[in-house]
């Protein structure tokens, strides 16, 4: 990218004008950590720099499960994604 840009004020008028981050309580769904074919869904609290705060729906009233990740992390998929690709949706143990 280095090299394809060598003005940045223009790239970051051109081609980011418009970008948003993930908002706050935007929903998404979360593997497992310790089975990947188990999902459930988080809602962002927070974002930090591409760094999400996530908490699990349903444990909305502690933060001792809260996780953060990086927005582009492997494990987080729209929702949705569990149904189409036939994978389960259990809440976390």
């Amino acid at each position: 990218i280095k090299e394809k840009y060598t003005d940045w004020t223009e790239f970051l008028i051109r081609d980011l004008t418009g970008s948003r981050t993930a908002p706050a309580n935007l929903l998404e769904e979360l593997q497992d950590s310790q089975n990947p074919f188990q999902y459930w869904i988080v809602s962002v609290i927070e974002n930090v720099g591409g760094r999400l705060r996530l908490r699990y729906v349903g444990l909305e009233d502690t933060e001792s499960y809260d996780q953060w990740l990086f927005y582009l992390d492997y494990r987080l998929r729209p929702v949705g994604w569990c149904q189409e690709n036939k994978y389960r949706m259990d809440p976390p143990s």
